[in-house]
């Protein structure tokens, strides 16, 4: 079931887990790229799979800093709890067009 939270800010939001989101038949996907473009009021996030768009995801701009931030966050704790440093994919390709 949701439970509402106030955040720092005082503001107060609904907190789904993901067992009642998934009942709730809320849509799932996988992507392993993300297309980011910027229009003068938010931002359109176009998320692919093996190239292939799978959706769009519309974000207010606090929005989506607040979500970078908070990925940032989770993969920092990630890469620390595991001592493995994650590389970008921009990383990634670079290291194989130097071979």
């Amino acid at each position: 079931m949701a439970e509402e939270e106030k955040n720092s800010g005082g503001l107060v939001r609904t907190c789904w887990s993901h067992e009642d989101a998934i009942k709730a038949g809320v849509p799932q996907f996988y992507f392993n790229n993300a297309v980011v473009t910027l229009s003068s009021s938010d931002l359109l996030i176009t998320i692919e799979r093996n190239g292939a768009p799978v959706a769009i995801v519309n974000a207010s701009f606090t929005t989506a800093k607040t979500l970078s931030i908070q990925i940032a966050e989770c993969i920092k704790n990630l890469e620390e709890k595991t001592n493995i440093d994650i590389k970008t994919m921009e990383e990634i390709g670079k290291a194989y067009s130097n071979d």
